[in-house]
């Protein structure tokens, strides 16, 4: 595109911003790309997740630090946010925007990049790109909106049976990238029923929990908004003030705990949540500031409310109750996939009526869709069990420190 003609469209704020963010990121990459040409790649593995160390990228993370493996190989985290205070040994961290000579270094010179999200290119033919996606399906119809770069060697799906729904909503080009059926990290973490160490109950323990996922309608990235709806809590249904404290009330009522866990990507600028007795509200930064994870939270909960989020189908692999509220789909601007009924194995929420229904019913412990469930979480995940990220590492030929102490 023209540079006047940009400038004139998006304003000088945002050129600068481009420049800033991507441009310059690029040269840099391209200056150390040139300086490393020829020499040998290093044992170094970079990762990036959807809202870090977390989805994917932070459940192999967790499993590369917990086999000590990040004493036979470097780990460099590109983040969008500010770096722990505490890392691992071996473990370091850069910014995924902006430029940056250590990141270019990490790029150029690490065999294995690894990415949930913001794909960072490899430079040679050697290093292994591998896309793992923060959601193994979603209702969203993202043909268009997702495109896997050629730089991509691999990408983790789920069963063959769904190659064909990747290849079109991710824009994959089979000639230059490979569909991986190994399973997905973050399935390791909700299969092994396992918390983190710094895991704190959001609810009271013992007490039935619902967890609550809606995806960004209202985005924080240059004012993407997804929905013609309005919410005052960034939440479907709760259209006030009234409608929460009835809510609370029914909880407090039934004796169990609502954990609404916002999009990470939600802009928050606008909601205001009163401390409530049975409702308590998670934004991205404060579950990514207590060190724990959307895992935690499920394996905790009784019951998921979804809607067109991902979050469902990580959900289903622990094949409990799962509703989708629908309440805007007419005015959701994105879209859902085709046939999206067939991937919907719960109960269908267009009415604030309908959700106290579902919270009865679980209280209750009604599940009228177990069957369709298991039929659709044997359609995604096959016979997988734990053992992703093992299988993933060998798949890489990620040495481990047996393979050291050979040498």
């Amino acid at each position: 595109m023209n540079p006047l003609v940009y400038l004139k469209e998006k304003g000088l704020r945002r050129a600068f911003q481009v420049i800033w963010r991507f441009k310059l990121p690029k040269l840099q990459v391209a200056i150390v790309a040139w300086l490393t040409r020829g020499r040998p790649l290093k044992d170094k593995v970079v990762i990036e997740s959807h809202n870090d160390f977390d989805c994917n990228g932070g459940a192999f993370y967790d499993w590369l630090i917990e086999n000590h493996l990040n004493d036979r190989v470097k780990i460099v985290w590109r983040l969008y946010h500010a770096a722990p205070a505490d890392l691992p040994r071996n473990v370091s961290c850069v910014s995924v925007y902006g430029p940056s000579w250590k990141k270019a270094w990490a790029v150029c010179t690490a065999k294995w990049l690894t990415a949930d999200c913001t794909v960072a290119d490899k430079v040679r033919d050697d290093q292994v790109s591998l896309y793992m996606t923060h959601a193994a399906f979603s209702l969203k119809e993202t043909k268009g909106l997702v495109e896997v770069p050629s730089s991509v060697d691999y990408v983790l799906g789920l069963t063959p049976e769904m190659d064909d729904y990747f290849i079109e909503e991710c824009g994959i080009d089979t000639g230059t990238t490979e569909i991986l059926h190994l399973g997905y990290p973050d399935l390791d973490r909700l299969l092994s029923g396992i918390h983190t160490s710094v895991y704190v109950p959001c609810a009271h323990p013992g007490k039935k929990m619902i967890l609550w996922m809606p995806t960004f309608r209202k985005g924080v990235a240059y004012g993407r908004n997804d929905s013609g709806a309005s919410f005052p809590y960034g939440v479907p249904l709760i259209d006030g003030e009234n409608s929460l404290n009835d809510l609370n009330k029914m909880m407090a009522k039934l004796d169990m705990y609502l954990v609404i866990k916002l999009h990470p990507k939600q802009d928050v600028s606008s909601i205001g949540l009163k401390k409530m007795s049975n409702i308590i509200l998670l934004t991205g930064d404060a579950v990514r500031e207590s060190s724990f994870d959307n895992y935690d939270l499920m394996l905790d909960a009784s019951a998921l409310i979804s809607d067109y989020s991902g979050a469902a189908y990580q959900f289903l692999a622990l094949n409990r109750p799962i509703a989708f509220v629908l309440s805007d789909l007419n005015e959701y601007r994105v879209g859902l996939i085709e046939h999206a009924e067939d991937f919907m194995p719960g109960s269908k929420i267009m009415t604030y009526e309908d959700l106290r229904r579902f919270i009865r019913e679980i209280a209750s412990g009604v599940d009228q869709y177990s069957e369709d469930r298991e039929a659709l979480r044997s359609k995604f995940y096959g016979d997988w069990g734990a053992g992703s990220c093992e299988r993933l590492a060998r798949f890489l030929s990620i040495p481990s420190l047996d393979q050291k102490k050979n040498r």
